[in-house]
């Protein structure tokens, strides 16, 4: 999980910007709010979170979990897209990646592309 955020943070923000050396240097660029706000929903992350026999979800010993749109598989090279929703204690968002220089993050109600 820790690994899909700082992917989030790295793509840069949507609405026709171009992805710069001086948008990756913002912390408060629309990225790494995002981010930042998906972190707290997380406060576990850090810790090992348990995959489900069915690898349609990640659930963490506090409660907080991670549901993927589609089951997990068992080889990278199958993968052809991620999405999945976050849920924490009194937060939630959503992640997509179809895997076509498209990548979404919503917290809160807003998304970034």
């Amino acid at each position: 999980m820790r690994g899909l955020i700082v992917l989030v943070i790295l793509a840069g923000c949507g609405g026709g910007n171009d992805l710069t050396c001086a948008v990756l240097a913002d912390p408060g660029n629309c990225w790494a709010s995002a981010a930042a706000q998906v972190a707290a929903c997380l406060p576990m992350r850090a810790t090992p979170a348990t995959l489900s026999a069915d690898r349609t979800a990640c659930n963490f010993a506090d409660g907080s979990s991670v549901h993927f749109d589609t089951p997990l598989p068992t080889s990278t090279t199958q993968l052809t897209g991620l999405a999945f929703d976050i849920t924490g204690a009194g937060c939630s968002a959503r992640f997509v990646d179809r895997f076509h220089i498209r990548l979404e993050l919503t917290v809160e109600g807003k998304t970034v592309v």
